[in-house]
């Protein structure tokens, strides 16, 4: 069974990954004044209709550690911390330092070369640009922000070495009841999800999920099949919701507040429900769906240079920007893959490193 379902975890964490990309391969930020049909697709392609792949990295991530936990553990919750954070630091932390400086060395020649463009400073936008030592440092690992300025889709591996380093808390809550997970979890994704951790830069709507994560896995939900009716109607749900706020957005109607929180949940559910109808798990597993980390901590760097180097060259259109949105997402995910494949093939060790031994 645990065989199943993490060939599960790891197709729709491949979905997942290239979800993300779209997200970061958004375009409507760099045109001066886009229509109202490209903000709706646009917020729909690469917001909206995405927004449940993060979440679904942090539901996955307490799952696991939740396991991970229930294996190592052997009657004391320190003894079951210290040896989940060895394993982080050579998993999480060591990728993260190194992604974080291969990143802002990637994306330094894009981001030079736009600035002398727009006749800013040679290093403004960059971890250079910061006037002091600390702030340098600060910029380039993001040790007080979000996540390393020059690779920012690291800000989800930042906040998961936070919660690991917290999780005999997380545990606490569940040693008092399994549903504590599911109570707070819940309550943290749906009323306050965006609102960040005073000092650490992360949101209780990250905490959340990951708390949801570790009811999972203590429940066992894994085991459970979709009925067919509850994933038709999440993902009618899901798009019906998509199209709702995407016109909110840019005013076609007033919207409700709220609606749009159920839009990660509905989505995880979809996926899930998904994999199993279209019977992925008789599938062999490709060896580029265990690229994921891999793809994830690269993309980021380079994504620039397809969607503002193509607007550079192409010129910024409404057209221009929507056919970016939707070709940029594969191109970026192409290169990221065929760089995996090649780093692994001829510098084994240093692929290792990068992925903390994944795949």
């Amino acid at each position: 069974m645990e065989q199943a379902w993490s060939k599960k975890v790891s197709v729709l964490s491949f979905v997942a990954m290239f979800a993300v990309v779209v997200i970061h391969c958004n375009t409507i930020g760099t045109l001066p004044e886009p229509s109202q049909w490209n903000r709706f697709f646009q917020m729909a392609f690469s917001r909206l209709g995405t927004a449940w792949a993060v979440p679904f990295f942090f539901v996955v991530s307490g799952f696991w550690a939740q396991r991970s936990a229930g294996k190592m553990n052997s009657g004391g919750g320190e003894q079951i911390h210290i040896p989940l954070l060895r394993r982080k630091v050579k998993g999480l932390l060591v990728p993260y330092l190194l992604w974080a400086v291969i990143g802002a060395l990637i994306a330094l020649p894009l981001i030079g070369f736009n600035n002398m463009v727009t006749h800013r400073g040679l290093w403004e936008r960059t971890f250079l640009a910061a006037p002091t030592v600390f702030g340098k440092v600060d910029a380039l690992f993001g040790i007080t922000r979000n996540g390393p300025l020059g690779n920012l889709a690291l800000w989800y591996v930042r906040t998961l070495l936070i919660l690991f380093l917290l999780f005999p808390v997380w545990q606490a809550v569940g040693k008092i009841s399994r549903w504590g997970w599911v109570l707070l979890g819940g309550g943290l994704v749906l009323f306050c999800p965006e609102t960040s951790i005073p000092w650490i830069s992360v949101t209780w709507g990250s905490v959340g999920w990951f708390l949801l994560g570790m009811a999972v896995s203590a429940f066992g939900v894994e085991r459970c099949r979709l009925p067919r009716m509850v994933t038709v109607g999440c993902a009618v749900g899901w798009l019906g919701v998509t199209v709702a706020c995407s016109a909110a957005h840019v005013g076609w109607w007033g919207g409700w507040p709220f609606i749009g929180r159920l839009l990660a949940p509905l989505g995880i559910l979809m996926v899930f429900g998904l994999y199993d109808e279209w019977g992925c798990a008789a599938w062999a597993l490709p060896n580029v769906f265990r690229k994921t980390f891999w793809v994830y901590c690269l993309h980021g760097s380079i994504c620039g240079y397809f969607t503002a180097g193509g607007l550079f060259v192409l010129g910024k259109s409404d057209a221009v920007s929507i056919v970016l949105t939707i070709v940029a997402p594969a191109a970026v995910t192409v290169v990221c893959l065929f760089a995996g494949i090649l780093v692994e093939r001829w510098f084994p060790r240093v692929y290792a490193i990068l992925t903390g031994a994944r795949g």
